[in-house]
């Protein structure tokens, strides 16, 4: 059954590990909330909204969940775009967190353009084994019993990099958590390089930690 006029149906996964009740807030480019869901018992969640069209591009946040490779609640805030309004997918992930955060600080912040920037400067350097032959777009590709379990397995392993990293500067006298991570990997990542040379909010030491 199509879906009314006006009414834009889409769905995806929720993954650091497939998370399963996890809490989609999905919000309007001026913040305004569309919608909230709950991802299934297969980590997946399917939206309907009615938004207008200046409402693109559309976040997406998550929040709480069972990560089940952990057992626990990610480590970190994860959060997408739904860029265009024929994105059908729109998958959440440690990629799609770090594309957002990066979009967010190139100039002139959230627009369609440097969402595709900040996807190109991600996935050219942190892909984490990912095969970008079988999965190009962490955010839109359809996932097939042929690249779940890479998917998987690499926003794990990012996953896991930024829970490294918490640790380890935690345990050297710094107070952050792995939203901090993060957030400072995203400014440092602004220039397509985790150099510690990066935007405002770059901290060399947590790249060096996290490299």
């Amino acid at each position: 059954m199509s879906a009314p006029s006006g009414v834009v149906v889409f769905g995806g996964s929720i993954g650091d590990g497939p998370v399963i009740g996890a809490n989609v807030t999905i919000l309007s480019a001026q913040g305004e909330v569309l919608g909230t869901i709950t991802s299934d018992r297969n980590a997946a969640y399917q939206a309907r909204i009615t938004p207008d069209a200046g409402d693109y591009p559309i976040r997406l946040v998550v929040s709480g969940g069972t990560d089940l490779v952990t057992g626990r609640q990610p480590d970190f805030q994860m959060e997408s775009f739904k860029a265009y309004p024929q994105d059908t997918i729109v998958n959440v992930n440690p990629f799609s967190t770090l594309i957002a955060q990066v979009a967010r600080r190139l100039p002139g912040g959230v627009t369609h353009a440097n969402i595709n920037t900040a996807r190109a400067l991600v996935m050219g350097r942190l892909t984490f084994g990912l095969d970008r032959s079988s999965l190009p777009n962490p955010i839109t590709s359809p996932l097939t019993t042929g690249n779940v379990a890479k998917l998987v397995k690499a926003s794990e392993a990012l996953g896991e990099a930024v829970r490294r990293t918490r640790d380890r500067m935690n345990a050297s006298g710094a107070k952050i958590n792995g939203n901090s991570v993060v957030r400072a990997l995203a400014a440092d990542m602004v220039d397509g390089h985790p150099d510690g040379l990066g935007a405002s909010g770059t901290n060399a030491k947590l790249t060096a930690v996290f490299n």
